[in-house]
């Protein structure tokens, strides 16, 4: 006579062969599988709503991330009807389409207890979902099918809360570090702008400068002294906007706040960025009007017009009068290109 496999033995046949076929069409490969999100906007929870799994999860999620909204699909998750609650709440989920994570839970029991997490129709309703799940089914030595066709498998329903959303503490000290980062970048350019500017200055100090260099210089003293100003007050500003964004996270962690400061911190400085591009610009501008200036007023302009500059060739004193020089002297004339060696033959005086 032909003997049957029967109870538990039956299952993990069951189990075995269902698991075979599944992996054989690629349900469990993990090319298919989609990327958690990193902050999901609203979670939703597939599990018994009066189980020890569905309060651990709420638990680990206020503490962890408290403004994210959780959605409660509630289904059974033992006996005849658990696998169509689950296949339905899964389709339920995707017609939404408000949740961006998903989380299929439990807590432990026997392979019998957990069965409906392995039946075909949950796994392929796992598979098409469009929206990434975490399976967390039984205790951590419990593996279902549908661990296997989920996109993350978690330990425990504590473990998969854990998984779907970082710690606010974490993400508080990040946006620390890049506030801090910012203040460093602006102080370094506010450094080097100055260190710029002082080095010009000592430039058209050296170059004897008339009164429009003068008052040239001073309006560049006066303008990077409002820029200075200005960034410091901006920074103020944001510095107090961080210690607000801070003090409101504490007591309730506002995502979209977070965002929102983090685009107001690189907008500012993007926009101080291009304040000190436009203060170099018109420095620089102002510059070249100087040096044009200064040109314009030195006497070797006079040598381009035909004019020369004679010299005694020993004291290289400049020869303004025909008395000053003997007959036989050497004298050197400087002209608009070169300069040349003559000696004295003959002299008037007017």
């Amino acid at each position: 006579e032909k003997m049957e496999i029967a109870g538990e033995g039956d299952l993990k046949r069951k189990y075995e062969d269902l698991k075979k076929k599944l992996a054989g069409e690629g349900i469990f490969s993990e090319e298919n599988k989609l990327e958690l999100p990193e902050l999901p906007k609203k979670i939703g929870v597939i599990t018994s709503p009066s189980g020890a799994a569905v309060r651990d999860i709420l638990t680990i999620l206020k503490r962890r991330f408290p403004i994210i909204p959780v959605i409660i699909f509630p289904v059974a998750v033992q006996g005849e009807q658990a696998a169509p609650q689950i296949q339905n709440a899964l389709k339920k989920a995707n017609l939404r389409a408000d949740c961006e994570l998903l989380i299929l839970a439990r807590g432990g029991g026997s392979l019998e207890d957990l069965w409906a997490f392995n039946e075909e129709i949950v796994a392929r309703a796992i598979f098409h979902s469009e929206i990434p799940i975490i399976s967390a089914i039984g205790h951590e030595t419990d593996v279902t099918i549908s661990d296997f066709a989920a996109d993350m498998r978690a330990p425990t329903p504590s473990g998969a809360a854990e998984i779907a959303v970082p710690d606010q503490q974490d993400w508080m000290k990040s946006i620390e570090n890049i506030s801090d980062k910012i203040i460093t970048i602006i102080t370094q350019q506010i450094n080097s702008k100055s260190q710029l500017s002082d080095w010009i200055n000592k430039r058209l100090s050296q170059s004897s400068p008339k009164m429009t260099v003068k008052r040239q210089m001073e309006k560049s003293n006066n303008l990077r002294k409002m820029l200075s100003n200005s960034i410091l007050q901006n920074l103020a500003k944001q510095d107090k906007n961080i210690h607000q964004l801070k003090s409101n996270l504490n007591e309730v962690s506002p995502r979209l706040k977070i965002h929102v400061q983090l685009s107001r911190i690189k907008e500012l400085d993007q926009k101080i960025v291009s304040c000190s591009d436009h203060f170099l610009e018109g420095l620089n501008n102002r510059m070249m009007l100087a040096s044009k200036t200064l040109n314009s007023l030195s006497p070797l302009r006079t040598l381009d017009r035909g004019y020369a500059i004679a010299r005694d060739a020993k004291t290289k004193n400049v020869i303004m009068s025909a008395d000053t020089i003997e007959i036989e002297n050497d004298i050197e004339v400087k002209l608009a290109k070169g300069e040349i060696k003559v000696k004295v033959i003959e002299k008037h005086s007017d």
